[in-house]
């Protein structure tokens, strides 16, 4: 759980958001700190734990559409 953590603190580092949900933690923030993200986190993980998988799904929410949607409402992930 410490290397979970570890993986999670690092998306805080470089600017990203992330807030848990089940079994997955989701990141809010630009591409930039994205992929800024997955390399610190793929070279901690190669150096610290002796297996791992990633697997992601990116989606780029325009504002506005994000700010109307009902379905990241009952997600938590747009407070009104």
């Amino acid at each position: 759980m410490n290397e979970i953590q570890e993986i999670v603190n690092l998306a805080e580092k470089v600017g990203l958001e992330p807030s848990e949900i089940h079994y997955a933690t989701t990141l809010t923030g630009n591409i930039s700190q994205l992929f800024a993200y997955f390399n610190q986190a793929l070279a901690y993980a190669h150096q610290h734990i002796q297996h791992y998988v990633i697997e992601a799904t990116i989606f780029d929410i325009p504002d506005d559409v994000l700010e109307n949607s009902t379905i990241l409402e009952k997600s938590g992930r747009v407070n009104r």
